[in-house]
C-alpha cells in the first residue's frame, strides 16, 4: 500500500475498517422490537455470520493477513 503507515487513521476510515463489529449492538436494539424487529434480527444475524465467514477466509488466504475490512478501508495493521 502506498499510505503513510505513521498516519493516524480517523474515524471515517475506523467506520470502514470496523462496521461489522456493530452489527451485533444493533442486533441487540431490534431484539425488542416485536415482529418485524425479530425478522430485522434474523436477516442481520444472517449477515454477521456470513461476514465473520468471509472475514476468517480473507484473514487466512491472504499473505498478508489483511482482512475485508482493513480491505474495504485501505488500511492495514503494522506492529513495531
Amino acid at each position: 500500500m502506498t499510505e503513510n503507515p505513521t498516519l493516524k487513521i480517523d474515524y471515517a476510515t475506523s467506520a470502514k475498517r470496523n462496521w461489522m463489529f456493530a452489527l451485533g449492538p444493533i442486533m441487540l436494539f431490534f431484539f425488542f422490537i416485536p415482529i418485524i424487529g425479530w425478522i430485522i434480527d434474523i436477516l442481520l444475524g444472517i449477515a454477521l455470520f456470513i461476514s465473520i465467514i468471509i472475514e476468517i477466509i480473507k484473514t487466512v488466504s491472504d499473505e498478508n493477513g489483511i482482512r475485508l475490512g482493513d480491505k474495504m478501508a485501505g488500511t492495514m495493521v503494522i506492529e513495531k
